[in-house]
């Protein structure tokens, strides 16, 4: 079974990728800032990613989320 993530989850990499901190994030979600993390952490795992980096790469590699302008291929 594929696993994808929510709508949630979704704006959540998007926000980790485009590296808004995590306080405004948390802030957005209604939580601490170490809950966000908690959260994020939890994403990751059940998304199959070992770490942000990771995560960013599969969500990017699933088609989630569209990959950095430098990586389109044009020069």
């Amino acid at each position: 079974m594929r696993v994808v993530p929510t709508a949630q989850e979704l704006e959540w990499i998007i926000s980790v990728a485009v590296q808004e901190p995590v306080d405004e994030l948390a802030e957005r979600n209604k939580t601490s800032t170490r809950g966000m993390y908690r959260r994020i952490e939890k994403m990751w795992e059940r998304l199959g990613a070992a770490n942000q980096v990771q995560g960013i790469a599969l969500a990017v590699q699933q088609g989630w989320i569209a990959p950095p302008p430098w990586e389109d291929g044009e020069d």
